[in-house]
């Protein structure tokens, strides 16, 4: 019978529901204030950058859990924004939002090693999905 309780990464125990530091990186708008109320609400401790830049010096302070990352940035000319957040936070599990999904843009996320990707319009639904799916990573 599976446990109710997920191995952190330093090794303590936290119940499945646990909420997480949450890093959105949305310059599009593609996540509305409604779903970041509702990620505080679940009781996720949530920050939002609207630049690269922004991201990758809030991720190394803030240490997140879930980078909820917007495809179109991730694909800015110059940045490898993915891979550089992975190595800023290695144990943060990163969801790349899509407004304008292509497969190969699917791929090429989970091959730099984001563990899900998710097409818009994203709703509260998609996101708590999204969300809950990554508890399993921890």
């Amino acid at each position: 019978m599976p446990s109710a309780e997920t191995v952190v990464p330093n090794g303590a125990q936290a119940p499945e529901n646990a909420p997480f530091k949450i890093l959105i990186l949305d310059a599009n708008q593609l996540i509305g204030e409604a779903a970041i109320e509702f990620l505080e609400t679940e009781g996720h401790q949530v920050l939002h950058a609207g630049s690269a830049v922004e991201a990758l010096a809030l991720t190394s302070q803030f240490q997140p859990d879930l980078i909820l990352l917007d495809n179109e940035v991730a694909h800015t000319p110059g940045h490898n924004l993915l891979s550089e957040l992975l190595m800023e936070q290695t144990r943060a599990a990163v969801v790349v939002l899509a407004k304008h999904p292509k497969i190969s843009d699917a791929v090429d996320a989970i091959r730099q090693g984001a563990t899900d990707y998710v097409e818009g319009p994203l709703d509260l639904q998609k996101l708590g999905l999204a969300i809950e799916s990554q508890k399993s990573t921890f």
